[in-house]
């Protein structure tokens, strides 16, 4: 019974019916309370039995029809009913209650407060209105006719009277509670959800800023290496010194490279949001990780005229395993920072052996980036790793960057199990630490490490690339002849293609060991011409095929490799970047070159 009138109760609380309508649900609930209330009064009153009848058929039915309709959403139809039922059984619950002398005509109110919290609109009115000629008419009933019950004594009536109050009185009170409580309840929780709307506009404004403020960065940080790019190619065409134009090409190559690493940047945080940034570990040389972080950031702090100081703690490992590009990039990003917010004096990188385990196959690789330079304020550490937000943006104005660097330090270090910490005071200067585990390799301290170890490709297989005949295809001319310059320095002989049409003429006519193919191409893509070229026979059909294109987006490298594309290029390329993806696709157990 207990769980029976929980579930009746459950039933109208329901927050996703609307308030009228649980308001008029528990109307309707309690109804079948004073019909087992007004019941047991009748009973105690002596009234007629029909007026028992009545009262005990609320109690029993109204439970009954309840739940299904309320489950089902048909409280409209529970109403009606409910209406229907009062206006036709309240007359002879009337007449054969008591009449005028006795509590019946606190039911009368009853039912019209029944009207006005269930019902709305016309529907209210004509319930309203049948309920008052009901009443008018019971009265002209009872006085002009004997169809009606009369109490037989005044204890009777008293009880009646009474009883009928108490029951209907508590009932309305109950009412106009449990209404109050419903409206309080969804006032508080408008409140709630005003409060976190406006909590969520000021982040939603903030974010909005902030991303203003990133691709304002962006157009400064891309605009100023094209300008280089543009400026000194005008002046290569210009000028008939060869130092001068060695010079030139020099800035365009550093340039390029800057374009590139915010290219880069954003690809990253793209991956990482995507769950699609890959780590790839390798056997790397500590010697070469701490040469390549020196040089990245040495001439720039001499040219600044701020010292650069280096100290690699001897007791660590000669050679490790680990992710070398990622931790590279990663360090490099905390360098650059130190550099730029810089002013002057000095800048350190520290490279500490923080601990070797007990069976000596890892070691806790902890690499410190400080500077003497402006310092972290208490308003910005909050916030000082979250993407596109930059440090004091105000009085950092001059400052280059945008504002990815050490959030995109943190998702990488993260996912390979590193943690970044820092400490800084205001115009004192920081002091970032990267704490990250690397398998140990070769165990021989680093100041007994012999020459940087040598990744370029072995004589046989340098050997192999020499002398090959390789099918370039993309409808750029411009990057047709810089891949022919470059393929030339590898000694490999290059025939191109400007379509997919003419690259299933040149594969029918001409052997070649290998395919580099452009994606984006009009009329016939390289992934169409692809699948084209596995659908009839010729010479090139077991040709390995490397995808060469600006497609640099998360997952784009797996769809090709589903695809069937035996090797992966994202451009801009360089040389070196070729001649391992070559190396790579020979060493396939399924290459036929």
């Amino acid at each position: 019974m207990k769980e029976f009138i929980k579930r009746l109760l459950a039933a109208s609380e329901d927050r996703q019916i609307p308030l009228n309508d649980r308001l008029s649900a528990r109307m309707i609930l309690v109804s079948a309370m004073a019909g087992l209330l007004g019941m047991i009064v009748c009973l105690f009153a002596h009234t007629h039995i029909i007026a028992v009848i009545i009262t005990a058929f609320f109690a029993v039915a109204i439970p009954i029809l309840y739940i299904p309709l309320i489950l089902k959403g048909r409280i409209r139809l529970l109403e009606i009913i409910m209406m229907i039922s009062l206006l036709i059984l309240m007359p002879p619950l009337w007449l054969y209650g008591g009449g005028l002398y006795s509590g019946m005509n606190i039911w009368i109110i009853y039912e019209m407060v029944f009207f006005a919290v269930s019902l709305s609109g016309k529907l209210q009115i004509i319930a309203h209105f049948v309920s008052i000629f009901n009443f008018i008419g019971c009265l002209v009933i009872e006085r002009h006719t004997d169809y009606h019950f009369e109490l037989a004594t005044h204890h009777d009536i008293g009880i009646s009277a009474v009883g009928s109050v108490l029951v209907a009185g508590s009932i309305i009170i109950y009412m106009i509670n449990y209404q109050k409580g419903l409206y309080r309840k969804e006032f508080e929780m408008v409140e709630r959800q005003n409060s976190e709307l406006v909590v969520y506009a000021d982040k939603a404004e903030k974010a909005n800023r902030a991303q203003k403020l990133f691709l304002a960065n962006m157009s400064h940080e891309v605009r100023s290496p094209m300008n280089v790019v543009l400026g000194f190619n005008h002046l290569i065409a210009e000028s008939n010194d060869v130092n001068e134009i060695h010079e030139f090409a020099k800035d365009i190559e550093s340039a390029g490279e800057s374009l590139l690493i915010i290219v880069n940047d954003i690809l990253d945080f793209s991956k990482i949001e995507t769950g699609k940034l890959n780590i790839y570990p390798s056997v790397y040389s500590m010697d070469e990780l701490v040469q390549i972080c020196r040089s990245s950031i040495e001439l720039m702090c001499r040219q600044k005229g701020l010292e650069f100081i280096t100290n690699v703690d001897p007791t660590l490992p000669r050679t490790l395993f680990g992710d070398k590009m990622r931790l590279r990039q990663c360090i490099t990003n905390l360098l650059t920072n130190a550099y730029k917010y810089t002013d002057s004096g000095t800048v350190w990188l520290d490279f500490k052996n923080a601990g070797i385990s007990e069976d000596r196959k890892n070691v806790m690789l902890k690499v410190t980036v400080k500077d003497t330079g402006r310092g972290i304020s208490q308003a910005q550490r909050k916030e000082i790793f979250t993407r596109f937000q930059r440090l004091d943006e105000n009085t950092n104005r001059a400052i280059e960057g945008t504002g990815l660097g050490l959030a995109l330090t943190k998702s990488i270090l993260e996912m390979m199990g590193g943690s970044i910490d820092y400490t800084s005071e205001e115009k004192k200067g920081s002091e970032f630490t990267i704490l990250i585990k690397q398998e140990i390799v070769a165990d021989s301290g680093y100041a007994a490490a012999a020459a940087p170890v040598s990744y370029a490709a072995q004589p046989d297989t340098a050997a192999k690339i020499a002398g090959m005949c390789v099918l370039v295809v993309d409808d750029s001319s411009t990057n047709l002849v810089l891949m022919k310059h470059l393929l030339k320095q590898l000694n490999v002989k290059t025939v191109t293609a400007a379509s997919g049409l003419e690259t299933l003429e040149r594969v029918k006519n001409d052997k070649f060991d290998m395919i580099f193919m452009d994606h984006m191409m009009p009329h016939m893509d390289g992934v169409e011409t692809f699948r084209r070229m596995k659908t009839f026979d010729h010479m090139n059909k077991t040709t390995p095929v490397i995808m060469l294109t600006a497609n640099a987006m998360s997952g784009a490298e797996d769809e090709y490799k589903t695809e069937g594309f035996a090797g992966y290029l994202s451009k801009p390329v360089k040389l070196e970047d070729i001649r391992k993806e070559m190396q790579k696709v020979m060493q396939r157990p399924d290459s036929h070159t």
